[in-house]
């Protein structure tokens, strides 16, 4: 990410990383749809409630569930206030 965020520093080098990476294809609707059942089929509210979040966050946001390990509240900015 530095060399993608900071091309300057080595900009022929994160040409070629952008480059090369394929973009991901979105999830489809079917899948989507799994996603939230799997979701809603947690046994406790909480666990209904942090496995949305994580739907949210990886599906809706693109991040990995690697990524979603390094987020705190302060990396997290609603669009809008009910958010």
């Amino acid at each position: 990410m530095p060399r993608v965020l900071l091309p300057e520093e080595n900009p022929e080098e994160s040409r070629k990383i952008v480059a090369s990476k394929a973009m991901a294809a979105p999830y489809s609707s079917k899948e989507m749809a799994g996603f939230r059942r799997w979701a809603g089929a947690q046994r406790d509210l909480t666990k209904q409630y942090r496995a949305m979040l994580m739907l949210v966050l990886c599906a809706g946001a693109g991040l990995r569930p690697v990524d979603v390990a390094e987020l705190s509240a302060e990396h997290i900015e609603p669009l809008d206030g009910g958010g």
